[in-house]
């Protein structure tokens, strides 16, 4: 299918020569049909969004009608986006029930016409008009972010929709007392009763609860994930045009306040969307609201009034970045209030969260068109002007129409020729009215394809008493199309004054006979207080996007988009938006200035690796690493021992005067100011050797720190280091005292040392990064928030899923979020031991109880026959009990190994016991507390993973358990304390 031309660069030739654009041909060995080779998936590792190897950052614009406008209309936006260094477009991706322009995703026509048609009937001349969105932007290199529903009903049908459809089928699913006429077609914002508000909010979020508007809700994702996009032959789970899923447009559950309705909801639909597309990236969409009390008792921004719980909700393991948005003037915040709250958000997701954070939505309102004639009706008054050029008065039709709702048409005679003038239509007193806040008149003309070519229209005004003419810029009318015309109101003679508006029909040939139409004709006026002109609008607007640009500059946000991109006229206005009111598009020069700036920057920034300080030695050449001293003699790949990618780089060295072997990561140039960790893997084929690694920072050489040394078992080591930690030795203080690494925001150069060789010999290095690796290994993890379905959901993506055994509790009060109250004879069991057979594990829980001096069994994954053998592992307040399947054989050895008497009654404690193969230690908020000697056999197969008892001898919790997780590999001390002080800061626990 040939698509329509672009406006600019090589698509301007093509179409000056009579051709049209078309995506480029797919290639077998392109399957994501982007002609750049470099165009593949983002994904995320830690807090940072990461494509190849490097940061990823995510400047953006909104635009939500892309998918029912017209192809120049698109190609307008995302060249202007290209233009202005914007790499992300968000717009939606659903509509429900209505008709845009003769468009709707899903059920069009539904909202006026019930019986035509309803969920699940997809229209695939709309999801045509998306897969032209997603094929263009893909060209441009432009990524997309879309949005799986929406919260408003505001003409798109959204969550209400659904609850809609589920009335039609059966009323009877819905309760009695909301079963009333009024809500069917009800707008949220004309409610006028706190009980009205009470029942529509019940009747909306019926949407997250229902069964059947779930089943809707996911068979609509699930034809969106695998829908082939008709030009580009991809599927949209296939393309990484598109960078990121919303769940939905800022959901809320007003109904719960608890936030967990919500939240129940985004945990199933995370896991289903994952499930269906591992290769994107998926968020919530969500505004920023808190439940967080503490923070506003009486502020609705905090106090869980809207149902929603920022923090708590991007903890979802399916949920890889946090969204807020941002609106001053509606969420009533002052200018330093506003800056605030990025400073909040982006600090809570990196601290609380860890996770990638945008501002999805941001916007500081400076215009809002006002309609002067949509000629939606008959009675809109527009009379004929002047006596000549028109043969009879202005009527009313309903097609052609620019804004949908209808047109006036003219029709032209045989004096409508060059020699005796021009004719139009105009609307005049009483309209005496003070135009001083408008910018802009604007309106729209349309002649049929069959008028001669030369016409053209301008838009006009008369003012003052003395009716004095103000002429705008004669625009050339393309037939068969719907052009702009427009009239800046500072070139009126007395824009206070305005007597008379118009648009008038020329030519420049010869005479034409024939009908012309107008339609929405708008006056683009100021909106943030008459005090202030449109010139010290703008400039105010100026000033507080650079404000916030620079805000999210400094804290190293991972991406905002501005409210909203829209496509520019030839005359230099602005389109309207699909509802034809407001024009946000940064139309003046210092706005694009400012935006400019701000995706510079972020541009610079995704060329700045992220995941290792080099490339990741993945590729010949990738390496950037060289030795330092003599007797570190070679540096070069190996594919035979790696534990990421397909290579790992070879530090070989021999001995020497000083024992030792550097090995010099740089320039790495980074600000490493919000990371918490520093990791990497090292292969050793000799236990006894020493590894340490040195940060500079600063200018030129820098200032040297120096990490601890950490003794490496033979085979692979995962070292891990906390960059804000005391454990630094300083160069500054001649390497005697301690302190943390200074000018973290200054990072340029990384070294490993490597000590304590007497041969020659090598060590393989590999995964070197920065950023939390509490990701890596973890093969369980149960929030404990709330059961589903009599099931707890493991969060760890590994599928390890436990049955609800007796009769739990769910409290509210948990470490992060809700936990789980048992007594003996309640506790959850998975179907399978997860760590069965290995030699390295970690295992984390959270418990609270009255008396935790009993011999409490917290979690378990063993069998043993009393006076006999045991096999696997118990977790508990008497001490860790691991056995391997050799007979007799327990892996944790050794007299001093006694309980821990520090557990604090009535408070949570967080308690930690790791394996590594030579020794198991145990941890108890956050310090060592036990640590033994161990044999290095496996783990044992042992019984079904239970968490809250061992059911083989009736073991049971008098108690609460939250934050439950098993890793397959030995947590670093740096680790540990990371996950203690996300539960302490949560529960306020010293």
């Amino acid at each position: 299918m040939t698509l329509a031309p672009c406006r600019s660069g090589m698509a301007a030739l093509l179409f000056a020569f009579g051709l049209t654009w078309t995506p480029a041909a797919v290639h077998a060995a392109d399957p994501t049909g982007s002609t750049d080779p470099a165009f593949t998936f983002v994904g995320r590792s830690g807090p940072r969004f990461v494509h190849g190897g490097a940061t990823y950052y995510s400047p953006e614009a909104n635009n939500y009608y892309l998918w029912f406008k017209p192809e120049s209309m698109i190609d307008e936006v995302l060249n202007d986006a290209k233009a202005m260094g914007l790499n992300t477009i968000r717009l939606f991706a659903s509509c429900d029930g209505d008709d845009k322009d003769g468009y709707c995703f899903q059920g069009k026509g539904t909202r006026w016409r019930p019986t035509e048609q309803g969920a699940g009937v997809y229209d695939e001349a709309t999801f045509r008009k998306l897969d032209y969105v997603i094929a263009r932007a893909g060209e441009l290199g432009i990524r997309l972010i879309l949005t799986l529903a929406n919260q408003w009903d505001d003409n798109f049908g959204g969550m209400r929709q659904y609850v809609n459809w589920l009335w039609t089928a059966d009323e009877n699913q819905i309760p009695q007392d909301l079963r009333q006429a009024w809500l069917r077609d009800i707008n949220v914002n004309a409610l006028s009763t706190e009980t009205e508000k009470a029942f529509y909010q019940r009747y909306h979020d019926i949407f997250y609860t229902h069964p059947q508007t779930r089943a809707w809700y996911q068979a609509y994702v699930q034809y969106v994930l695998n829908r082939v996009n008709t030009y580009t032959g991809v599927a949209y789970k296939n393309d990484p045009a598109i960078l990121m899923w919303e769940l939905a447009n800022e959901p809320r559950a007003e109904s719960d306040p608890s936030g967990q309705t919500l939240h129940a909801w985004i945990a199933d639909m995370a896991a289903f969307v994952k499930a269906q597309d591992p290769n994107h990236l998926l968020s919530t969409g969500e505004e920023g609201w808190y439940c967080d009390p503490a923070r506003g008792q009486e502020n609705w921004r905090y106090n869980c009034t809207l149902g929603v719980d920022f923090v708590r909700d991007h903890r979802i393991a399916g949920i890889d970045a946090c969204s807020f948005h941002l609106y001053p003037d509606g969420y009533g915040l002052t200018e330093d209030q506003a800056k605030a709250w990025i400073l909040e958000h982006v600090e809570d997701c990196r601290r609380l969260v860890g996770k990638p954070v945008y501002l999805g939505e941001y916007g500081w309102h400076a215009y809002r068109a006002q309609m002067i004639n949509a000629f939606a009706a008959t009675t809109e008054g527009w009379a004929r002007d002047w006596d000549v050029g028109y043969a009879g008065n202005p009527t009313w039709v309903s097609t052609p129409s620019y804004g949908g709702a209808g047109a006036i048409k003219f029709m032209t005679n045989a004096a409508f020729k060059p020699v005796i003038g021009d004719g139009g239509g105009a609307r005049q007193a009483p309209f005496n009215i003070d135009f001083s806040k408008v910018d802009w008149i604007s309106g729209y003309v349309y002649i049929p394809s069959s008028a001669p070519s030369g016409l053209s229209a301008d838009c006009y005004a008369q003012t003052g008493s003395g009716w004095t003419g103000t002429d705008g810029a004669d625009v050339p009318l393309a037939r068969g199309k719907w052009t702009q015309v427009s009239l800046r109101t500072r070139d009126m003679a007395n824009r206070y004054d305005v007597r008379k508006i118009g648009i008038r029909v020329k030519t420049a040939g010869a005479a034409y006979t024939g009908p012309v139409y107008y339609d929405n004709v708008f006056g683009i006026r100021a909106l943030d207080g008459w005090s202030l002109s449109p010139e010290a609008q703008l400039k105010k607007r100026d000033q507080v996007y650079a404000d916030w640009s620079q805000i999210i500059l400094n804290t190293y946000a991972d991406g905002a988009g501005f409210w909203y991109l829209s496509g520019i006229q030839p005359d230099g206005t602005p389109h309207l938006d699909g509802e034809g009111n407001e024009v946000l598009y940064p139309e003046d020069a210092g706005t694009v200035k400012v935006l400019k700036s701000l995706s510079a920057t972020m541009a610079s920034r995704s060329r700045r690796p992220i995941v290792t300080p080099w490339a990741g030695c993945e590729t010949p050449g990738s390496a950037t690493a060289r030795t330092e001293w003599s007797d570190a003699t070679a540096v070069d790949l190996d594919a035979s021992l790696l534990t990421q990618g397909s290579s790992a780089c070879r530090l070989s060295y021999a001995p020497s005067g000083y024992g030792k072997a550097y090995w010099e990561f740089g320039p790495v140039n980074q600000n490493w100011s919000s990371e918490k960790t520093a990791s990497l893997d090292i292969y050793s084929h000799a236990a006894g050797l020493r590894a340490s690694v040195a940060v500079a920072t600063g200018a030129g050489w820098g200032t040297w720190f120096e990490s601890r040394e950490v003794t490496l078992n033979a085979g692979w080591n995962h070292i891990v280091l906390g960059l804000k930690t005391a454990t630094w030795k300083s160069e500054a203080t001649g390497w005697k005292n301690t302190g943390t690494i200074q000018n973290l925001q200054q990072v340029n150069r990384v070294l490993v040392g490597l000590f304590g060789y007497q041969a020659a010999g090598d060590v393989r290095v590999d995964n070197v990064r920065v950023g939390s690796t509490l990701q890596d290994g973890l093969l369980v993890y149960y929030p404990m928030d709330a059961p589903v379905s009599g099931m707890v959901r493991d969060q760890s993506g590994q599928g390890n899923d436990a049955w609800v055994i007796g009769s739990p509790a769910w409290i509210a009060e948990g470490v992060k979020g809700g936990a789980m109250s048992v007594t003996s004879g309640s506790y959850l069991q998975a179907a399978r031991n997860p760590t069965a057979g290995l030699r390295a594990l970690t295992a984390s829980i959270w418990l609270k109880t009255q008396d935790p001096s009993s011999n409490y069994k917290l979690a378990s994954a063993a069998w043993w026959q009393f006076g006999g053998d045991g096999s696997g592992w118990i977790l508990g307040t008497h001490y860790p009990e691991l056995w391997s399947d050799q007979p007799g054989n327990s892996i944790a050895i050794g007299a001093s190994w006694e309980r821990i008497v520090g557990f604090v009654p009535a408070r949570w404690n967080h308690q930690v016991v790791v394996y590594d193969g030579q020794r198991v230690k145990e941890y108890l908020n956050g310090e060592l507390a036990r640590d033994a000697a161990a044999t290095g056999e496996p783990l044992g197969a042992g019984r079904p993973l239970e968490v809250g008892g061992w059911s083989q001898y009736g073991y049971g919790v008098d108690g609460a358990l939250d934050e439950f997780r098993v890793y397959n590999r030995a947590l670093s001390f740096e680790e540990i304390r990371e996950l203690f002080a996300e539960g302490a800061a949560a529960t306020a626990q010293p």
